[in-house]
């Protein structure tokens, strides 16, 4: 498959008055814009604060794990509560609520920069994860912009 990813990151800035979930006021904001053929999917990117970097493989596999909860339809709301442990309590309930409801979004967003590739794509990725997603990450430019 000669269609490629590129990914455009920037350092993020925690917006005062932004809402964010408990866990990303803990973690370091990035900017990321996902490049496909000729679409392109803004995404905010979370990780841990001594993170210097963003590499493509973690991304890349982020954006296919999310998007495998859609592909699959194996996985709704209880299921994802109790596998990410959002069970305990209630107010678990309802920040695991808000973190699915964030995920299935995200998934459908990355459905439609993917467009008619995405069946396909997720084929791929189901077979062979770490494989498939090494090989896009090899392809996939990273720019770093100021």
């Amino acid at each position: 498959m000669s269609k490629k990813f590129k990914i455009e990151v920037r350092k993020g800035k925690k917006e005062e008055g932004e809402r964010l979930e408990k866990w990303q006021e803990k973690m370091k904001k990035w900017d990321l814009t996902i490049y496909y053929n000729d679409r392109n999917m803004p995404l905010p990117y979370f990780t841990g604060e001594k993170i210097q970097g963003i590499d493509a493989f973690s991304v890349l596999e982020c954006l296919f794990n999310d998007a495998s909860i859609i592909y699959n339809e194996e996985m709704d709301l209880a299921d994802f509560l109790v596998e990410f442990g959002y069970c305990d309590k209630a107010e678990s309930v309802r920040e695991g609520s808000k973190v699915y409801n964030a995920v299935i979004e995200e998934a459908k967003k990355f459905k439609e920069l993917l467009g008619d590739d995405f069946a396909y794509l997720m084929d791929c990725y189901m077979k062979d994860i770490d494989e498939f997603i090494e090989q896009l990450a090899k392809e996939t430019e990273v720019i770093y912009i100021s």
